[in-house]
């Protein structure tokens, strides 16, 4: 997986960015991925999740 923007990730998984954010930062608590901040010309700031192995897959659904 390419880094992605969390907002990227909160659109294809229709939820709210920040709740997103709050899942991906538990994530990231346990060394499963890592969030970095990336210059978006014109756009300013994207938080970039990336996963921290190659042999990890991060899929995403939302429940009913």
């Amino acid at each position: 997986m390419h880094p992605d923007p969390i907002t990227n990730i909160a659109k294809v998984i229709k939820r709210d960015r920040s709740s997103v954010y709050r899942d991906i930062s538990q994530l990231e608590q346990f060394g499963l991925v890592k969030i970095h901040e990336a210059i978006n010309p014109g756009h300013g700031r994207h938080k970039m999740v990336e996963l921290t192995s190659p042999f990890l897959k991060l899929d995403a659904t939302k429940s009913q």
